[in-house]
């Protein structure tokens, strides 16, 4: 695995709103919701399976809808084809955004239901190798990675292998005076939605999330929010909040065009910076390695804790819309209304959000990275903080005041098999380190880290420390009764990045970092077994595997 290849992209910023209803242009900001709690609806648990699940067929095999692709747009909203053909008030042509979209999968076929909660069903259920679940499974990773529809194949991101993004390039007019056939948001090449949209799901599948699908609605507004990040954003409002007398006095943009890209970018994840491709011809800019940075973050702010990734990730939502138009690149998870006209017949897209499974809550923990194993470049390089949330059915809360100490070790394997506590496969730890927690204390109070020979001065992090043998960077908290934050000292990284970098060509590698846990209270304990978990009233053992997935 070669790094140098795929150089990160550095962001101009990285950020993320929840919201329900647009708010009204004039005023920005009214009616953005603060992110709610995400806890899992409680529900049956499915009884866990000695032998693996069937594999499902691709998704390019499944039946869809006879309407969605169409061949059938006979309600009033659809009477006049050549209107269809033409710029509506939300600046897109509707028949050639329909003709070029993912038609939608026909969810009265069982095997379609199936396939959307594929990677819940592999995640709570046990594997053949057994008492795995709980857990992502290696298996599964490589075959849904593979299954990633164009794709460039030696790219680790499966990048868009067909060049421009378009089959019809927007249009951002620059110059007075304006005209209807001025703004035109453009319409993707149906390849591109799929291979997006097949890498998003793979990124779902990586903590056990049912698969999404991309909705009309939401697409085009995704798309005019990225559109209107092209000049309007950058003169006036925020990245989520652009002006209205901007848009509308300068560059003769219309109120439905405004109000859908002003919806999406409301309740969207953003991300702007160096393109990295070729603006001059519409080519994407590494979008696909962009997702996977949605897990960076700083020494220690906003981004190591739950919000970003919970609202980009969020496993109960249904429907994604993806937008990118030079610099600006947007990914809209909230916001979900398909009963509002957005240029689309409302009725039937809220029938089919309706009728969309709703998610399967996952088993024991959602953590990323993944509690099993998880694939190296979708660390995007960096050395991330790990976000773990506990289910309650699973284990026992913390209690404020409670200490919480961490060892964090480090394994390393040539083979796959049992990676449990003491599996042959894995022997001695390669690295170990010991931090520690006060629940509830903040992240600048309570920690001694590492633990006897605390270099942090109470606080919960440290940031970079070349002199120190462990290097810094390493930080761990409890913010909440069922949430734990840590990140593995930056000697450890840099063994597993050395690792693979510096393997033979053929020569497979794990790297397995065990996180276990011991409190001076009752917190943190097994109430009902799941992956490296299976004696009742024993502490907490989170554990990682990263493997290469070009060698498997």
């Amino acid at each position: 695995m070669n790094r140098s290849l795929y150089t990160p992209i550095l962001l101009g910023f990285l950020t993320a709103c929840g919201g329900t209803e647009s708010p009204n242009p004039e005023q920005p900001g009214i009616g953005v919701n603060p992110i709610p709690s995400l806890a899992p609806v409680p529900s049956a648990s499915p009884i866990p399976s000695a032998s693996p699940a069937p594999s499902l067929p691709p998704v390019a095999t499944l039946p869809t809808t006879p309407c969605n692709d169409g061949s059938c747009l006979e309600d009033d909203l659809f009477t006049n084809q050549q209107e269809d053909l033409l710029l509506n008030d939300f600046s897109f042509r509707k028949r050639l955004i329909q003709e070029n979209m993912i038609p939608y999968l026909d969810l009265d076929d069982p095997r379609v239901i199936d396939y959307i909660r594929e990677p819940t069903t592999s995640y709570n259920n046990a594997s053949a190798k057994g008492n795995d679940q709980a857990s992502t499974k290696k298996e599964d990773l490589v075959r849904w990675y593979r299954d990633i529809r164009h794709g460039i194949a030696d790219n680790p991101f499966r990048e868009f292998d067909g060049g421009a993004i378009f089959k019809h390039p927007p249009v951002f007019a620059s110059q007075a005076p304006f005209n209807t056939a001025d703004h035109d948001v453009g319409v993707y090449k149906r390849e591109f939605l799929e291979n997006r949209l097949d890498f998003y799901n793979f990124f779902r599948a990586l903590y056990g999330a049912q698969r999404s699908y991309i909705s009309n609605y939401k697409q085009t507004t995704t798309q005019a929010g990225a559109w209107l990040g092209r000049q309007v954003v950058p003169e006036g409002g925020s990245g989520h909040y652009p002006s209205w007398t901007i848009a509308n006095e300068k560059y003769g943009i219309k109120k439905a065009t405004f109000e859908a890209g002003y919806h999406s970018r409301s309740s969207a994840n953003i991300q702007v910076g160096g393109t990295g491709g070729d603006q001059s011809n519409l080519n994407h800019f590494m979008s696909n390695e962009r997702l996977s940075a949605i897990w960076n973050e700083g020494e220690w702010d906003s981004m190591a804790a739950l919000g970003h990734r919970h609202v980009f990730l969020d496993e109960s939502s249904k429907d994604i819309g993806f937008g990118v138009y030079n610099w600006s690149l947007v990914w809209t998870v909230w916001g979900s209304n398909p009963e509002k006209n957005w240029g689309w017949n409302s009725l039937t897209e809220k029938a089919y959000y309706t009728k969309y499974p709703a998610a399967t809550a996952q088993q024991g923990v959602e953590m990323w990275h993944s509690h099993g194993y998880y694939p190296f470049f979708a660390t995007s390089w960096t050395n991330q903080s790990i976000n773990a949330k506990l289910l309650p059915a699973y284990i026992t809360p913390l209690t404020p005041g409670e200490q919480v100490k961490l060892k964090i070790e480090l394994f390393h394997s040539q083979k796959d098999g049992d990676l449990s506590v003491g599996s042959p496969i894995l022997g001695a730890p390669v690295l170990g380190f010991e931090l520690s927690d006060i629940q509830g204390t903040g992240a600048d109070q309570g920690g001694e880290s590492p633990v006897g020979a605390s270099v942090s001065g109470g606080k919960d992090w440290v940031g970079a420390l070349p002199t120190h043998p462990f290097g810094g960077r390493w930080h761990f908290t409890a913010p909440k009764a069922n949430q734990l934050q840590f990140r593995m000292p930056e000697k450890m990284w840099q063994t597993i990045t050395d690792g693979f970098n510096k393997a033979a060509p053929e020569q497979k590698n794990y790297y397995t970092v065990r996180y276990t846990f011991t409190t001076n209270g009752n917190g943190l304990k097994i109430v009902k077994p799941f992956y490296m978990n299976q004696t009742i009233g024993a502490q907490l053992i989170l554990q990682t595997t990263y493997f290469d997935m070009s060698r498997e």
